[in-house]
């Protein structure tokens, strides 16, 4: 498998409580239209086994699928973070959205027209089901980086390429750097790093 995008948000937890996340986020996934019956199969299967280093993994796997209106495929990953991987405070699970990163890319290594909107559909879709959260769709580079606002990491706040902020995070994504714009919304912030998403 080559280089990857994702599309990811992660959601803080009552507990071990995962399901009222998988619920949701299997909403999502049947509006842009992912193999349903897998998703329920891979939902059933996940169990919050935290590993020694604090990763919480899922054993199923969803076959690639394509959202109606698109022809760039998605694959579905879950996987969990827990306070023993040292700089996480309570669980998270995590939910992504991937897809290879050539069939995201124009001329001039700018994501081309079809990708934007496709990253920004379902960025909406997953606003919809969770309005608090910060949404990020990031390169993998830029992966172990993009969620520094819930580490958090100050150096590190503006690694990513498109995302959908919520009012908790205004204050944090205050100070926008020349490399980014954003974009006021009623109820969300959205922005995106000017050198690769042309808008």
């Amino acid at each position: 498998m080559g280089e990857m995008n994702s599309i990811r948000l992660c959601e803080p937890l009552e507990g071990a409580d995962f399901k009222p996340v998988l619920d949701r986020f299997g909403r999502v996934l049947q509006r842009i239209g992912a193999p349903m019956e897998e998703v329920q199969r891979m939902f059933d299967a996940f169990t919050w086994d935290v590993n020694d280093i604090g990763w919480v993994f899922s054993s199923e796997h969803v076959s690639e699928f394509i959202p109606p209106g698109f022809t760039i495929p998605l694959y579905l990953t879950i996987d969990g973070m827990a306070p023993e991987m040292g700089n996480v405070v309570g669980n998270w699970l995590c939910c992504d959205l991937y897809t290879d990163t050539h069939r995201l890319l124009g001329p001039g290594y700018f994501y081309h027209a079809q990708a934007q909107r496709l990253v920004e559909y379902v960025a909406h879709e997953l606003r919809r089901e969770f309005p608090q959260a910060a949404i990020y769709f990031v390169d993998e580079v830029q992966l172990g980086d993009f969620d520094a606002a819930r580490q958090p990491d100050p150096t590190k706040l503006w690694e990513f390429e498109y995302a959908l902020l919520p009012p908790s995070l205004y204050d944090t994504y205050a100070a926008v750097p020349a490399t980014h714009a954003t974009a006021w919304h009623e109820e969300y912030l959205e922005a995106w790093y000017q050198g690769r998403w042309p808008k």
